[in-house]
């Protein structure tokens, strides 16, 4: 008789690996490719967004990312999103209920910035 366990694991571990799937907390993964922009809320006289250049980012491979001044790596753990080198390290980001990435403060408050991927 043979084991499926090692069928199991080498399952979860391919899909723990999958872009835009959802993950448990804790458990890593990476972004989808592509460009997501950054800003905060517009107003309901203007742009939906107010986009801000200095903090949109584009995911480039792995782990790996990259913006008008430079790359850097980040660490996706379930919702949670951490930029851990390059210009935008030490920003924490965490996914809400529509799947918009919100900057997260010291205190674990949502604050205005959000990300979203695009095109």
């Amino acid at each position: 008789m043979t084991s499926s366990r090692p069928l199991i694991i080498a399952l979860g571990l391919g899909f723990a690996s999958l872009p835009g799937i959802a993950l448990a907390d804790g458990q890593l993964g990476t972004l989808e490719h592509g460009r997501y922009t950054c800003g905060t809320p517009g107003v309901a006289t203007g742009p939906s967004v107010d986009v801000d250049p200095q903090l949109s980012f584009s995911i480039v491979g792995g782990s790996s990312y990259s913006t008008k001044n430079g790359g850097g790596t980040y660490l996706l753990a379930g919702n949670s999103l951490t930029f851990t080198r390059g210009p935008l390290k030490d920003r924490k980001f965490k996914r809400d209920k529509i799947g918009l990435w919100r900057e997260i403060d010291k205190s674990g408050a949502y604050g205005s910035i959000r990300c979203s991927r695009v095109g």
